[in-house]
């Protein structure tokens, strides 16, 4: 929220009140006031408006305890917030303000949201079969089950075909095995080296000292301990990935970036604001948003029929 403007921003209002009938909401926000319902002793005139307007809304405060979330050499403050509608308000656990170092003035605030999951179900990949054991293992059991004379009574063609398929499947489920799909945790970043490892549990010994003695010269080590760790993540984040791309060579290689980038999950558009102030309700009117945005002299049709082109000989000729 910015600094010079009255709370709360002309945006937050029209997006609390486009959620407040239908919509769940969650916002973490610096909002630059103080005031004791987020655990600071004392309250100024912004903190005073903020909560004048949040008890005309739904949203709850989830902040808990007395932790400083904006640490300086100056000051110790709680200015960073979590509001939420009583649905999500209901899913969140263990709201608390992280010891782990930020690379900024502002803390990490870290909560659980308690959601039902389901473990992925073991799956067959058919481009992992294995051709010559399937190719072997049909040749073995069609020649137990199927005969040529058996085939020439109409009766029995029935039951010849259950057999053909339940060989067929038989043979599929052993060439192919079950594989479980990975669980969707986050993986190491292959850029992430022992030295910022290192940096990283350094200046969380500088802050925590800083904070403790309050002393310039502890300010000073954590503040250029932060600029190194922030300028080494990166300088071996973009490296890695020039590395990666410009050792590129051929399309094998290209197609593995496009993997990666096409096993990315999924974003679901949310809300966006249009030009008259108001917001899209659903991805579908999120999407020709975009495009009226980015592409405004496109004509958009919601059925396309192609018309096949079909030659003959004749014309070949």
């Amino acid at each position: 929220m910015p600094d010079e403007d009255p709370p709360p921003p002309e945006e937050l209002a029209k997006l609390v009140s486009h959620c407040e009938s239908t919509l769940e909401l969650r916002v973490a926000t610096d909002c630059n006031g103080h005031y004791p319902l987020w655990g600071i002793q004392f309250s100024n005139e912004r903190g005073r408006q903020l909560v004048e307007y949040l008890f005309t809304t739904n949203l709850n405060i989830l902040n808990v305890g007395s932790e400083p979330t904006f640490v300086t050499r100056r000051c110790k403050t709680i200015v960073d917030i979590t509001l939420a509608t009583e649905g999500v308000s209901n899913i969140i656990s263990n709201w608390h303000v992280s010891r782990e170092a930020s690379c900024s003035d502002h803390r990490w605030i870290r909560f659980n949201i308690e959601v039902n999951t389901h473990n992925p179900s073991p799956r067959r990949k058919s481009r992992k079969t294995d051709p010559a054991l399937f190719k072997t293992m049909m040749e073995s059991r069609v020649k137990e089950v199927v005969f040529p004379e058996r085939l020439v009574r109409i009766d029995n063609i029935e039951k010849q075909v259950t057999c053909v398929h339940d060989a067929i499947v038989t043979c599929y489920h052993a060439a192919c095995p079950l594989t479980t799909p990975p669980s969707g945790k986050p993986k190491a970043q292959p850029w992430w080296r022992p030295e910022l490892e290192r940096l990283r549990t350094k200046e969380r010994r500088y802050l925590n000292r800083a904070m403790n003695t309050g002393a310039d010269s502890d300010w000073d080590h954590y503040r250029d301990c932060k600029r190194k760790y922030k300028k080494r993540i990166r300088y071996r984040s973009s490296g890695s990935w020039r590395n990666y791309t410009t050792g590129i060579k051929c399309q094998n290689q290209a197609n593995r970036v496009r993997k990666v980038l096409s096993n990315q999950p999924k974003q679901i558009l949310g809300s966006l604001r249009r030009p008259d102030d108001t917001f899209t309700g659903s991805p579908e009117e999120a999407e020709r948003l975009l495009l009226e945005t980015y592409f405004p002299d496109c004509d958009i049709f919601q059925n396309m029929e192609w018309k096949e082109e079909s030659t003959n000989a004749s014309e070949v000729n």
